[in-house]
């Protein structure tokens, strides 16, 4: 194991953004899995990685590293989490970090990061599924959206107690896919209504987290990938369709068809494009 951090690493530079000149260099074992998965605080820059297994010869684990912001010398680490599995999200909040790794069960992680030159995992909590993205709803309760036997899942984890962190509530909707399991962008959180939407190929869901979680709405519409509210409207965007929703009483105020999808899709041109001297 310690070979295979060896050959499996990620290298890190710090470049300036007066003189773009690189002003230090670093490098950690393993693979980082998103933008989430390297995050700075307090002058020091924490970086999840998975190590993959090495020819079938030792299991794959997955690390945290914290180091120097200003030198990307490695000051401590926590290694060994969710043996043979890989990292399908991560989130650092202040000097708290969780990590959800994954291959039969989803255990979630929850790492005490205070002290950068002695990181600890404090707790863990195994559930059916996986979380791919994680969203802080509070200083106590983090989000987690994902799938569960091939449907999506929302769970809120109680994170009050880092060294027993448990599941508040969760809810399976029955759709497959979700654009938030390739992008972040997709996910939204509303504060000022205490409300996350999520959309899915069948419909848009509208939820509200102040005691478990709550379908407020649900939009029927065919794959929806975004939404967004504006003062007090939520404007829901799908693929052939935006509707509008009052956020005050969710009722469907106003809608617009864009067409179907395929209509919209142009054929390529039978004769290739000539490039004009």
């Amino acid at each position: 194991k310690k070979n295979m951090r060896r050959y499996q690493t990620t290298g890190i530079a710090r470049v300036g953004t007066d003189s773009l000149d690189v002003e230090a260099q670093g490098r950690v074992p393993g693979s980082v899995n998103d933008q989430f998965s390297l995050d700075e605080y307090d002058g020091t820059l924490r970086v999840a990685t998975t190590v993959d297994p090495s020819f079938g010869r030792v299991d794959g684990e997955n690390d945290v590293y914290t180091l120097s912001v200003d030198s990307l010398t490695q000051q401590g680490n926590v290694t060994g989490m969710g043996v043979n599995e890989r990292i399908y999200s991560t989130r650092f909040l202040g000097d708290k970090g969780y990590v959800v790794t994954f291959r039969r069960i989803d255990p979630f992680h929850v790492l005490d990061l205070s002290d950068p030159e002695n990181p600890s995992l404090e707790g863990e909590l195994k559930l059916p599924g996986f979380s791919s993205y994680l969203h802080p709803l509070g200083n106590d309760t983090v989000l987690g959206v994902g799938e569960e036997d091939g449907e999506v899942k929302a769970v809120l984890f109680d994170v009050a107690d880092p060294t027993n962190p448990t599941v508040e509530d969760s809810y399976i909707l029955d759709e497959s896919w979700s654009a938030i399991r390739n992008t972040h962008h997709a996910f939204l959180h509303d504060e000022r209504h205490d409300v996350f939407f999520l959309p899915a190929s069948q419909g848009g869901y509208v939820f509200s987290y102040d005691d478990g979680l709550s379908l407020e709405k649900a939009v029927s519409m065919k794959d929806v990938e975004r939404a967004v509210y504006i003062n007090d409207y939520l404007y829901v965007l799908g693929l052939e369709e935006i509707t509008v929703l009052d956020e005050e009483s969710w009722d469907r105020v106003a809608s617009i068809s864009l067409g179907e999808l395929s209509d919209r899709i142009m054929d390529y041109p039978v004769e290739p494009i000539r490039r004009i001297e």
